[in-house]
């Protein structure tokens, strides 16, 4: 009996950086009014649903302008590495470019512990209760995460939208072959 092995697939084409924004501001503020609606529209189903316990509507709020702010300084981050000047760097090779957005959202998720970090102890030395320092993180967390998730939606569409047309000008690559070769053992 034989075995089919398949050779290794070519590596991904080069992205062609120097002919689109990859990612431009209008993208970037797209995704912080995306996850902005999207949080807003969370908190408010909380608050209409009856969930959330009377007298922490305003922690909660706090909570998702403090997640915003931080999405905002995450997104400005995002636009400062990813620009066509810094993607130039890369060559246009796709692997290099996906550790630059693996590094990206990993600086993300940090200023945004940062940030809720500071809060709850700027409120704890405040004297602020527990049940408000709570809903203040909770609330952060909720509206953080839904933006983080946009972000990363967002910039992953534009960036592959930019890698469309770069790919269909180029000539198509060698395809997948099959190699049959003799296994040992029993069949």
């Amino acid at each position: 009996m034989s075995r089919a092995v398949t050779a290794p697939l070519p590596s991904p084409r080069p992205l062609d950086v120097a002919s689109a924004d990859v990612v431009s501001s209008p993208v970037l503020i797209t995704a912080f009014v995306r996850g902005a609606v999207l949080a807003m529209a969370l908190a408010v189903s909380v608050w209409a649903l009856g969930v959330l316990p009377a007298g922490l509507e305003a922690w909660v709020a706090y909570g998702c302008g403090a997640a915003l702010l931080a999405t905002g300084l995450a997104l400005v981050l995002h636009g400062r590495f990813l620009d066509r000047r810094a993607l130039a760097s890369l060559r246009g090779d796709p692997r290099l470019m996906a550790g630059r957005l693996q590094g990206l959202m990993a600086a993300a998720l940090m200023l945004k512990l940062a940030t809720v970090t500071i809060g709850v102890l700027v409120l704890r030395s405040q004297g602020v209760k527990f049940q408000e320092v709570a809903a203040f993180a909770v609330a952060f967390a909720a509206a953080s995460l839904v933006c983080q998730v946009t972000a990363a939606g967002t910039l992953v569409r534009a960036m592959s939208r930019a890698a469309r047309p770069a790919a269909a000008t180029r000539s198509t690559g060698a395809s997948q072959t099959s190699i049959d070769r003799p296994t040992a053992g029993p069949s």
